[in-house]
């Protein structure tokens, strides 16, 4: 008999106010999107952001670890199951999305005891925070005013906003985050709304929702736009993903009005130049 060695390590027991459990990365390529959900991370206050990796481009992973020297991300592998040599099928492709739901249980439970709020999303689902008046507020600033508002609530449900750019950016062009932010839209396609919990209320989770709660006082609430939303972007650059049928449904906002794209670049750039990195996206 083939058997595999079990691991047992501590929990993180840094105290946080808000962390961002990433879906895995699988085949990851897209360097426009990581710069994009991390500095939005950064501008809404956010304290860490877990990334599961199964494998991504060396460009990718250059630019993770230097988000990860400024402790604004931490690089885990990605779960893969054991595979003894008399097994005869691959058990990776027997699971429910290739173990993002594992990955998910795995950051849940590391962070649980010690940080107040964590997102369950994928890195191109973008979170917003609140604005009062043209102040952007942090994430934690706004899912403390939902938990006093809702007092048993568990699970925040969020809408999710398909975004496309109106012009991508060409891969011979220079890639800006302030232009990014003005050419973006979102659209009144239906999308499956993705969550933020309060984790120590939670005992289990799905990719769409919180399946198992710690008690049954504990509830899921919708939440309005103005409070938090998510922007499911698609086509930063020419020849990525785009959704032809997005032509079907009527456009319904701008995205600068949720962020300031302007800080957003020059906070992208004074991150290149403390790590000295010569970042070319043309």
């Amino acid at each position: 008999m083939d058997y595999n060695q079990l691991k047992l390590s501590q929990p993180d027991k840094k105290k946080r106010g808000f962390v961002s459990c990433m879906s895995r990365m699988v085949a990851f390529d897209d360097w426009a999107l990581l710069l994009f959900a991390v500095e939005t991370f950064k501008f809404y206050g956010g304290d860490l952001m877990v990334s599961y990796v199964n494998c991504a481009l060396k460009q990718v992973i250059d630019l993770m670890k230097l988000y990860e020297k400024d402790g604004i991300l931490m690089i885990k592998p990605g779960y893969q199951s054991y595979k003894p040599k008399s097994l005869s099928y691959d058990p990776d492709s027997e699971v429910e999305f290739a173990h993002q739901i594992t990955n998910a249980h795995e950051c849940l439970y590391e962070f649980k005891e010690s940080t107040d709020f964590i997102a369950l999303i994928d890195w191109d689902d973008v979170l917003m925070g609140p604005k009062i008046g043209q102040q952007f507020m942090s994430y934690k600033f706004g899912f403390n005013q939902l938990s006093k508002q809702f007092p048993f609530a568990g699970v925040f449900s969020i809408q999710r906003k398909e975004t496309y750019l109106t012009k991508p950016f060409e891969k011979n062009t220079p890639y800006n985050l302030e232009v990014a932010v003005q050419r973006m839209n979102f659209y009144d396609k239906a999308l499956q709304n993705k969550i933020v919990v309060r984790p120590k209320r939670v005992a289990g989770t799905w990719i769409h929702t919180a399946n198992l709660l710690e008690s049954n006082n504990f509830e899921e609430i919708s939440i309005n736009q103005s409070d938090a939303t998510i922007f499911h972007v698609q086509n930063l650059i020419s020849g990525g993903k785009a959704d032809k049928s997005i032509i079907k449904h009527r456009m319904i906002g701008k995205v600068d009005k949720f962020i300031n794209g302007s800080i957003l670049q020059e906070n992208l750039m004074a991150f290149f130049t403390r790590h000295r990195f010569n970042f070319v996206s043309s």
